[in-house]
């Protein structure tokens, strides 16, 4: 076995570290401690094989390997290893001030990073924002694509899950929106459907109206594992507006894409257990609002720029001017670039909110579904998107 551990073919050195592992288990860890100091590169692939099936006590080697490391092969095979391990690459110690300083400090000895080439891919004005409001360097951002490229399920790869605690979602859901933006106006390969996984954990509600259309588009290409993992990044979004579409896919795709049907009614039970409510409450629960307030009214506003959102009885939006109180069709032509942006997202939400809530409350008929009149009243009276359902 140790020949088939030291050898070329990838396949039997996983093999051979899975015997040698739990049959040699004393003398292991010593064997992939000589093969990861080898010179040769075969010797120290099958010392990074031994290592990751003899778990967390060689972690602390195959960090070590991939700092001082000069072969992508070599470095990409302990960021496989450490990632099936569900171990990050690189640890801030509390003794390096446990911060995002400590990692950016650590990542600066990282060899070879840099992100995927993507003809569509443009990382120009791209800039992720620390939880203080301080710019982040690049190569966090580089960093994150490199390893979430290299991970194929739509969750954190264990890599970035240290930096991720440092990046909230209310700095970040910017550079997410474009990324995501960017990867729909290419061909959306599937290979890059880690785009979708970013967005899903630093994005916010801007994101749902285009991973919502996309999860329709591909279902209707056949694109149907796609579209199963755009439902899986809606869940790691968490937001009521993603909620809200899982259930409305839930409720489509019952036969036709059955298995993206499936995978949204998991998510949004796997919700409701976790609030501890029941499927029905849940419903009602992530009904947004999309920020208007009780006189159907949302504050739009980007320095010194403000205007007012009306939403009408029919769904449409009128603009209203604060300080003349006319009204407008059309927002106005002035309006900054931040405040086009939310115009943008806020119609993109308004549309899937109404359509979602339409297909609802047809299910709710069939169903005969009942409220109580606390209930009801809290729901569609309240709300400012339901009360024209009332």
């Amino acid at each position: 076995f140790g020949g088939f551990l030291t050898g070329g073919t990838k396949v039997l050195r996983e093999i051979a570290a899975g015997y040698l592992a739990r049959v040699e288990s004393a003398g292991a860890m010593a064997e992939a401690k000589a093969l990861l100091a080898a010179k040769g590169i075969n010797e120290r692939l099958g010392g990074v094989a031994l290592s990751a099936e003899l778990g967390e006590p060689a972690v602390g080697e195959l960090r070590a390997l991939h700092a001082r490391e000069s072969s992508k092969k070599v470095r990409d095979a302990v960021e496989k290893g450490l990632d099936q391990l569900g171990m990050p690459l690189l640890v801030a110690e509390p003794a390096g001030g446990g911060s995002l300083e400590a990692l950016e400090d650590e990542l600066a000895k990282t060899k070879g990073l840099r992100a995927p080439k993507r003809a569509w891919l443009s990382l120009e004005d791209l800039e992720l924002t620390a939880a203080d409001g301080k710019p982040v360097g690049p190569k966090v951002l580089y960093f994150l694509i490199q390893q979430q490229s290299k991970h194929k399920a739509i969750e954190p790869a264990a890599a970035i899950v240290p930096f991720l605690a440092y990046l909230p979602r209310e700095q970040n859901s910017g550079v997410a929106a474009r990324l995501l933006t960017q990867w729909i106006a290419s061909d959306q390969a599937a290979a890059d459907r880690w785009v979708l996984t970013l967005a899903g954990l630093l994005g916010d509600e801007r994101v749902v109206p285009p991973i919502a259309a996309g999860i329709h588009r591909w279902c209707k290409a056949l694109r149907k594992e796609l579209a199963e993992c755009g439902v899986r990044a809606l869940a790691l979004l968490g937001v009521d507006e993603a909620l809200m579409v899982l259930n409305d896919v839930a409720q489509r795709y019952t036969s036709k894409a059955l298995n993206v049907g499936r995978a949204a009614a998991e998510a949004f039970q796997a919700e409701a257990d976790a609030r501890g409510v029941d499927v029905e409450a849940l419903r009602d629960m992530v009904v947004p609002d999309l920020g208007f307030d009780a006189g159907n009214v949302r504050v739009l506003s980007c320095g010194d720029a403000v205007t007012h959102a009306v939403l009408q009885p029919d769904g449409t939006l009128r603009w209203r001017n604060p300080d003349t109180g006319k009204e407008t069709k059309n927002p106005p032509a002035n309006l900054p670039a931040g405040i086009k942006a939310e115009v943008k997202a806020l119609r993109a939400l308004l549309r899937e909110t109404i359509k979602s809530q339409v297909a609802r409350l047809e299910l709710a008929m069939v169903c005969q579904r009942h409220w109580t009149v606390a209930d009801w009243k809290e729901l569609f009276e309240e709300n400012p998107l339901l009360r024209s359902f009332a």
